[in-house]
């Protein structure tokens, strides 16, 4: 019998919702499997739980190299690629000065001083991780991405027809049809914008109006760090690309630098779309 189901749990500091149409025994399992493939990328990467792969890093790894699961050292990969291709835009290496805005508690141990980036960090054989000096790094600006696309996966793979992760506006989905996909304005809570439509796809927004506090007399949301100073912006920013992970990350480099994100959208066969408080802009 075909049903379409859906199931919610607050998962990565947000709540993950995941659907599915298709057999019964087919959306039941799927939806099981892809909450339980969110909630494994939560423990493994997650800034707060000291047993995590990215405490132990943030902890040791300045010491000594340090083992993580292939998981977290393939999200870190694509951090260190982000990194390269935006000439440094994109960087993980931010846990410090979010601690130092009041966005991340500050972590027991070693505190990074001094300048800092990604370039401190080592990617060696066998998994492990090993920082030239003590950093901070969080990846809530890549690992939301990547868990969105482990869910669809375990969608994918427990075949069902159709499915969808959202997981607090980073979302992917995929269908046996054309389907029109739809987000919230990222200024204007009330408000639904259309970005197209396809048979599969992702989505990721970066938006101050849900996220920011106020510092410095302007608006800042967790994220936003450029060259190890926070940031304000009066601006949100929506992307959509073939991978949760690199629309999630994408935004960043939209936002923080728009005039180098042309080239590295192309590159990813991404769009963006900046917006304001009163109206979207073109894609680019």
């Amino acid at each position: 019998m075909q049903v379409k189901r859906s199931r919610a749990r607050p998962l990565m500091g947000t709540l993950v919702a995941v659907w599915a149409e298709g057999e019964t025994s087919a959306v039941t399992a799927g939806i099981s499997r892809a909450l339980a493939a969110v909630e494994r990328v939560e423990k493994r990467m997650s800034y707060f739980d000291p047993e995590s792969d990215v405490s132990r890093l943030n902890r040791e790894a300045h010491r000594c190299s340090v083992l993580v699961h292939p998981q977290t050292f393939k999200v870190l990969r694509e951090a260190q690629r982000l990194f390269r291709l935006s000439q440094g835009v994109f960087d993980v290496t931010v846990g410090q000065v979010l601690a130092r805005e009041g966005f991340l508690p500050p972590l027991v141990g070693a505190i990074p001083r001094g300048r800092h980036s990604f370039g401190d960090v080592r990617m060696g054989p066998g998994f492990r991780v090993r920082f030239r000096r003590p950093l901070w790094i969080d990846l809530g600006g890549i690992a939301k991405g990547f868990a969105v696309d482990q869910a669809l996966s375990a969608l994918r793979r427990s075949g069902v027809k159709r499915g969808g992760v959202n997981a607090g506006g980073d979302l992917a989905f995929f269908s046996d049809r054309p389907e029109k996909f739809w987000v919230r304005h990222p200024c204007q809570i009330s408000k639904m914008i259309s970005l197209g439509q396809g048979r599969a796809g992702a989505v990721a927004s970066s938006a101050p109006t849900y996220s920011a506090r106020g510092v410095g007399g302007g608006r800042v949301s967790s994220p936003y760090v450029f060259r190890g100073q926070s940031v304000t912006s009066q601006k949100s920013v929506t992307v959509v690309a073939r991978r949760a992970l690199w629309a999630d990350a994408l935004t960043k480099v939209v936002l923080l630098a728009p005039d180098q994100a042309g080239p590295l959208l192309r590159r990813f066969r991404a769009e963006a779309f900046v917006f304001s408080s009163k109206e979207k802009s073109n894609g680019q």
